[in-house]
Formats: C-alpha cells, sequence, structure tokens
C-alpha cells in the first residue's frame, strides 16, 4: 500500500485533481457571476427603498439602541418592519412622521 492510503498512488491523486479543477474552476466563476448579479439587484432595490437598521434609527434619533427595541416592544416607537425570523428595519418616513409627532411639528 502506499503513503497515500488505500493503495491510490500520488500520480493517480495528482491526475485526479487536475481533471476536477477546471470544472471546478468554471463553476466556481458562475457562481461568483451570480453572486455579484444577486447584489447588485439587492443594491438597486435598497437604493429604490432603504431601510433603516435599528442602530442606524438609534443614531438617528440619538438614543440608544436598547431605547429603540423598546419602543418597538411597547408599541410607542417608530413603525417596524419585520425582514426576516429575527431582522427588523424601519422605512426612513416612518421614523421622520414618528418624530414629528412626538414633537409637535
Amino acid at each position: 500500500m502506499s503513503r497515500w492510503g488505500h493503495g491510490i498512488s500520488r500520480s493517480a491523486v495528482l491526475a485526479t485533481q487536475a481533471s476536477i479543477a477546471p470544472p471546478l474552476a468554471e463553476a466556481s466563476h458562475a457562481v461568483h457571476a451570480a453572486a455579484v448579479a444577486i447584489l447588485s439587484a439587492r443594491s438597486a432595490t435598497q437604493a429604490e427603498f432603504p431601510l433603516l437598521t435599528e442602530r442606524e434609527v438609534a443614531r438617528r434619533l440619538a438614543v440608544s439602541l436598547d431605547t429603540v427595541r423598546r419602543l418597538r416592544s411597547r408599541g410607542s416607537g417608530p413603525r417596524a418592519v419585520r425582514v426576516g425570523a429575527r431582522a427588523v428595519r424601519y422605512r426612513p418616513q416612518d421614523v421622520d412622521a414618528w418624530l414629528r409627532s412626538r414633537s409637535g411639528a
């Protein structure tokens, strides 16, 4: 038995790797191209319909992240949008409207 295990020679391993490498490289390029297309589409969508994270809302309102979360849980903060199992986002216009309603303007 060779040191490469199970009676497989080093040259057989290298030949197999060489035959697999081109298709893998092509597949890798295809996956990369698809990922770039998805990210580009996502960026365009985000530009058209921007949503703010909890952290961005906290910065915008000059309050802590905990305050934003507490306001949301009590139902007294800006209207939130659930975009996943745990992800929450805010529409900028909802945050602005909530702020105007609080300031009496």
